[in-house]
């Protein structure tokens, strides 16, 4: 074998020390170093999550994945059970319509991830999905299985929110939506009134720099959540809204 000089012996070296520890799941491309993964479905990784799917109806059930940078080079398994017929495994989310009335028992497992050679077992809290022609769909992308939503401004609900004005005053009013985890999947609207000129509606906060002086009254409302058909299908007049709102703007 060809000798070779230090230089080229000590770059030989580093590279088979590299790709070593790469093989050894030291270097990875998500996560940290000695990385706990992990997958659960609700709000509790120790309790059965339990969910109830309309026939028919789309669904988007979620998981909590540790870490969460990992998700997409994580593989998952069904095991313990199946699937409801309609839906599918993506990225360690169930989504898609069930077709097929009935009960399903199932939890998922970390297979594999990218990376780390290292061998996983590591299985979610049991899943329970009931699929039926006259079920409420619990399933949203947000908050927890039973919601009741709310917003508001202020310190309470029950009680009138003032906020006194000038024109060319920059304004950032932040209301209080409830489960805080849905306000990115709610629509709002403006209810009983207008905004002032140079302000908008931003995820349920009122923002922008006032224009017009004079004396404003709404409420904002929660028009829709996205995942929650059946709040969606309520009536506008049943819907949430917000208490009264009053914008006192002085020239």
């Amino acid at each position: 074998m060809k000798a070779r000089l230090p230089w080229q012996a000590a770059r030989y070296l580093g590279l088979t020390l590299l790709l070593g520890l790469s093989g050894c799941g030291w270097l990875q491309p998500c996560g940290e170093k000695n990385e706990a993964f992990d997958v659960f479905f609700g709000s509790d990784r120790y309790s059965t999550a339990t969910y109830a799917l309309k026939l028919g109806e789309a669904a988007d059930i979620r998981s909590t994945i540790t870490p969460e940078s990992c998700r997409n080079d994580i593989s998952f398994a069904v095991v313990g059970g199946s699937l409801p017929p309609g839906l599918k495994l993506d990225s360690g989310n169930l989504q898609g319509t069930p077709t097929l009335e009935g009960e399903y028992r199932f939890s998922l497992m970390i297979k594999k991830v990218e990376g780390y050679s290292s061998s996983f077992a590591v299985s979610s809290n049991p899943v329970v999905i009931r699929v039926g022609q006259n079920l409420v769909n619990t399933a949203g992308k947000c908050g927890r299985d039973v919601e009741v939503f709310d917003l508001f401004f202020g310190g309470s609900k029950g009680t009138s929110f003032l906020a006194d004005l000038r024109v060319g005053q920059s304004v950032d009013l932040q209301s209080k939506v409830v489960p805080e985890s849905c306000r990115q999947a709610m629509a709002f609207s403006v209810l009983g009134g207008v905004l002032p000129d140079g302000l908008s509606l931003s995820e349920g906060n009122i923002k922008g720099k006032v224009t017009q002086p004079g004396s404003f009254s709404f409420s904002l409302g929660i028009t829709e959540v996205q995942g929650y058909s059946d709040y969606n299908s309520l009536a506008q007049n049943n819907k949430v809204v917000s208490n009264p709102i009053v914008l006192r703007i002085a020239p």
